[in-house]
């Protein structure tokens, strides 16, 4: 069977590929299928698993059960993520190439046309705004202007990133501590270290990642304005 299966938004891709195109709705419809699964793991499943563990006579495996699927969400999770980062590059290439100058979209939730038609027209108003702010202040401070910009939008992914990891950590670190023995007082403080490591270690892992993406956005934008500066320029020729 393939996965996502036929069914999971059948009719739904052919519609919004007019928008981005086809590779792009058929990343998009697995990202989602992805985040279906890591969702009905964590919050059906994995809340279930917790709520019966903490009922009388309870057997210790559903602690087990319930650890088990949060930190199996992480995979589908970032899955999807990946899958949806892919899709707005492919929806932001067929783009760009249909109209002729760069456009980068950022892909909806859900697959209601309205949405998307939002999308596009939020690329076009975003690729106009960075024309008329090289215009106003010139290509070189356009450019780090927008790279700033860029930079603020980003910042509460670190905070997402440390959430993240204190979470995975806790998990692990419960996990293993019924797995030892240990928890009494300091069980929960080996416990809590390890997850307030785990928070500081996975943005400071990710942060080369992060500044790899800032440099291409700044050579993207310095492509743009200067291809668009250099059309301006030779059609005033």
């Amino acid at each position: 069977m393939p996965i996502p299966p036929n069914w999971f938004y059948h009719e739904a891709e052919p519609r919004i590929a007019g928008y981005g195109g086809p590779d792009a709705a058929a990343l998009w419809v697995s990202s989602r299928f992805w985040f279906l699964v890591a969702w009905v793991l964590a919050v059906p499943v994995g809340l279930s698993c917790l709520l019966l563990a903490e009922t009388p006579r309870a057997p210790s495996a559903l602690w087990v059960a319930a650890g088990a699927c949060w930190i199996g969400t992480l995979p589908f999770g970032t899955r999807s993520l990946v899958k949806a980062r892919a899709a707005s590059r492919s929806a932001s290439a067929f783009l760009s190439e249909t109209r002729g100058y760069r456009m980068e979209v950022s892909l909806p939730i859900t697959p209601l046309a309205s949405q998307w038609t939002r999308a596009v027209r939020r690329a076009d108003a975003q690729h106009e705004a960075h024309l008329q702010l090289a215009q106003t202040a010139g290509i070189t401070a356009a450019i780090d202007q927008l790279v700033e910009r860029r930079r603020a939008e980003r910042r509460l992914w670190w905070v997402a990133l440390a959430l993240v990891g204190f979470l995975l950590g806790f998990v692990v670190g419960v996990l293993g501590a019924f797995a030892v023995g240990q928890t009494q007082s300091l069980g929960v403080f080996v416990v809590f270290v390890f997850a307030t490591g785990c928070a500081c270690a996975l943005p400071y892992l990710l942060r080369p990642r992060f500044e790899g993406a800032f440099a291409r956005y700044r050579a993207e934008i310095a492509a743009e304005l200067g291809q668009r500066n250099g059309g301006m320029g030779s059609a005033t020729a």
